[in-house]
């Protein structure tokens, strides 16, 4: 359904998290099968979505580096 590239985002930020699917939904009050869903290309997140959830985790220390690592498009703490 989808290209594809949100959903590996999505998936290695939950790798680097160290969280489970059911952790990570849990964590963000994401109904599983929603984030599996977006995980398996089922559906699209939206990317301010995305966008949202690395800002948590950045600000709680979770995933410092996945911004980075990866170009998840402005970055929300910079303001770039």
């Amino acid at each position: 359904m989808g290209d594809g590239v949100q959903s590996n985002k999505l998936r290695k930020l939950r790798a680097e998290a160290g969280m489970s699917r059911r952790e990570f939904a849990e964590y963000f009050g994401i109904p599983y099968r929603t984030l599996q869903d977006w995980e398996l290309e089922n559906r699209v997140m939206p990317e301010y979505l995305f966008r949202l959830i690395v800002y948590k985790l950045r600000i709680e220390g979770k995933c410092a580096e996945f911004g980075n690592a990866i170009n998840v498009g402005s970055d929300p703490i910079k303001g770039k």
